[in-house]
């Protein structure tokens, strides 16, 4: 056994010439563990902060789509009630003109539209309802058709004969006389009449306001205008009806052409030697 100092290992900091300062303080273990909760608890607030936003983020997507669809589903149910009632519309239209108005009850109007009863009740609960949807149905359509041939008018064509040919219009075709049938069934029906009435007059307030524009764009300042816009709708819807009857469409063409040179005299644009027609 050797003499001498006993053996001591050497510590690392000797074994590497690495001086250590015994002085330094050492960090704790209660602050290393306060200091990594800290960062662990800062972490955690973080990582709630994240989800919450993106949670917001998805409601708010959510709820936007959820809006879309619903504005979508909405205007596809609108789009498809207009459909199936311009359907049983046009079905009762057709029904009027072939049948007359004894003659489109409602079961022929559902027949003839290839409906289930409830589906025509479910718009037009009574006969009165369906035929005051067809007074208003084909107010749009005389008034848009109307629109379309006005604006068909060169500026620079007689202004009077276009008055005169519009008014005609007005009492021809399908439409017409299809409410022509609605004029005989509100003369002895109190119900319907109530309803139909204001439609017609509004629609009557529309033709007269149209005729008498075109009217004034030749004659502006010419007082006599409003009476010859009434004469022209009267005569022209007397002729038409007359038409029906008769038949004879070459006799009411040559009336109509009678007026014009009339309403031209009265309006003082021309003389009255032009009234002279020797067409029988």
């Amino acid at each position: 056994m050797r003499s001498g100092h006993p053996c001591r290992r050497a510590t690392p900091s000797r074994r590497f010439g690495i001086a250590v300062n015994k002085d330094s303080p050492r960090p704790s273990t209660t602050q290393t563990q306060t200091q990594t909760q800290t960062q662990t608890q800062t972490q955690t607030q973080t990582q709630t902060q994240t989800q919450t936003q993106t949670q917001t983020q998805t409601q708010t997507q959510t709820q936007t789509w959820a809006w879309f669809l619903a504005e979508r589903v909405r205007e596809t149910q609108a789009q498809r009630r207009e459909r199936m009632r311009t359907r049983l519309l046009e079905a009762a239209v057709a029904g009027l003109v072939e049948a007359g108005y004894s003659g489109t009850t409602t079961l022929a109007v559902q027949k003839r539209a290839g409906v289930p009863r409830g589906t025509l009740q479910h718009h037009f609960p009574t006969k009165a309802d369906l035929l005051t949807g067809v007074v208003e149905f084909l107010a749009a359509r005389r008034s848009a058709q109307l629109a379309s041939e006005l604006a068909a008018i060169p500026p620079t064509g007689d202004r009077l004969a276009a008055a005169v040919e519009l008014s005609s219009a007005m009492f021809t075709g399908p439409t017409f006389l299809a409410a022509l049938e609605i004029w005989v069934g509100a003369r002895t029906d109190p119900e319907l009449l109530a309803t139909f009435l204001p439609l017609e007059e509004r629609l009557f307030a529309l033709m007269y306001t149209t005729v008498r524009d075109i009217f004034r764009a030749e004659f502006p300042n010419d007082p006599r205008v409003p009476t010859i816009t009434e004469f022209t709708i009267e005569i022209m819807s007397g002729l038409a009806m007359r038409a029906l009857l008769t038949g004879r469409v070459d006799r009411t063409r040559i009336l109509q052409r009678r007026w014009q040179n009339a309403a031209r005299i009265l309006l003082g644009a021309a003389t009255p030697d032009t009234l002279l027609d020797t067409a029988q």
